[in-house]
């Protein structure tokens, strides 16, 4: 494989990556850790040279996760408040969350489990 496939492969492995709304994982409760797994994998397979099959099981892995991460609920107003904590380092102040969006955490049987209060 030529040099120039190899970053070819690597940058649309990356932007297929990245493109996963990696912010609903939260929402999958316990198939949360399996879906980290296998984006993890996807990382690993993204950085290597690939060969047929590696591209086959790359594109099958990534459809079931894409499959996956559509079957969460779509909650815009959720999701939203999501995204806040992940481009926050998972830190939000509770003076930045109406009480509206923690309604709506309590409501979701998978996050309600998983976001606590602390102090620093």
């Amino acid at each position: 494989m030529s040099e120039s496939d190899k970053v070819a492969w690597r940058g649309w492995a990356d932007a297929q990556i990245a493109s996963l709304p990696q912010e609903l994982l939260p929402r999958l409760g316990v198939g949360q850790a399996s879906a980290k797994e296998r984006i993890r994998k996807l990382r690993l397979v993204a950085v290597a040279p690939p060969n047929k099959s590696d591209i086959t099981l790359f594109k099958l892995s990534l459809d079931h996760v894409k499959d996956i991460l559509a079957d969460v609920e779509d909650a815009g107003d959720l999701n939203a408040l999501l995204a806040r904590f992940n481009s926050n380092g998972g830190r939000l102040r509770l003076s930045e969350v109406t009480d509206e969006e923690l309604a709506l955490i309590r409501n979701d049987a998978s996050l309600a489990e998983q976001i606590f209060l602390s102090t620093t």
